[in-house]
């Protein structure tokens, strides 16, 4: 249980920071409201880790409006939120670990502070195009800095009404939403991959609220989730 803990853990601070035309058979273009299922994986997990590899969660839940996003992963024992608002630039990051409640509230210099610490990754645009989950998306190439990463492949579309819904994360320079990526942290990869797109009016949208945690400031974040790296790793 504390290595699936420890080891889930590094979801919520790669997310701290969560494709073309819609097809118009299912969606209307320029749809603003709506939440996005993302299939969510361990590629490159070694031999040790692929033991709990089951116990991962497997799922997660991206909701969004033309300004504001949240995106929700949780396991057992484990849940994050984080909630991003682009008008006002805040990212309120909620984590719990068991019985440990705690919410860290970042400004855009400190989104800007922890983006700064992650691998530097250069986007590459390609002409190719693919369909994923009922959307065609447009192809980037993600290409780490350290030559001994390994691309990735990157899908999004430009065709949903939101406003710069990557400016709290690595791939501000995409503008679009992301439907296939992949993030790297203390040398672990996710892959996120979107498996259902359900369109939704404004009233239908239920952004999560955490009223009872701790609020603790981003060193002290940072502290919480160093400790838990360093004794898993």
């Amino acid at each position: 249980m504390n290595k699936l803990i420890k080891l889930s853990a590094f979801v919520l601070i790669m997310l701290q920071v969560s494709c073309g035309n819609i097809d118009t058979r299912i969606f209307g273009k320029g749809m603003s409201e709506g939440i996005i299922t993302y299939d969510l994986s361990f590629p490159y997990l070694d031999d040790d880790q692929m033991q709990i590899a089951n116990l991962l969660p497997d799922e997660m839940i991206y909701t969004f409006t033309e300004s504001e996003n949240q995106s929700v992963i949780s396991s057992i024992g484990f849940k994050t939120i984080i909630h991003a608002l682009e008008n006002s630039k805040e990212l309120n990051h909620y984590v719990k670990v068991l019985s440990k409640k705690v919410k860290c509230e970042y400004d855009e210099g400190g989104v800007d502070r922890l983006l700064s610490t992650y691998p530097d990754v250069h986007i590459v645009e390609t002409n190719q195009t693919d369909t994923l989950a009922g959307v065609l998306c447009k192809k980037a190439i993600g290409v780490f800095s350290d030559i001994n990463q390994p691309s990735m492949n990157i899908y999004y579309t430009e065709e949903f009404d939101v406003e710069n819904p990557n400016w709290c994360n690595q791939f501000a320079s995409i503008n679009g939403t992301l439907m296939m990526f992949e993030m790297e942290q203390f040398n672990l990869r996710m892959r996120l991959k979107a498996n259902a797109v359900q369109e939704l009016k404004k009233d239908e949208i239920n952004f999560e609220v955490e009223d009872a945690y701790k609020d603790v400031d981003a060193n002290t974040m940072n502290h919480e989730l160093q400790e838990i790296f360093t004794q898993f790793f």
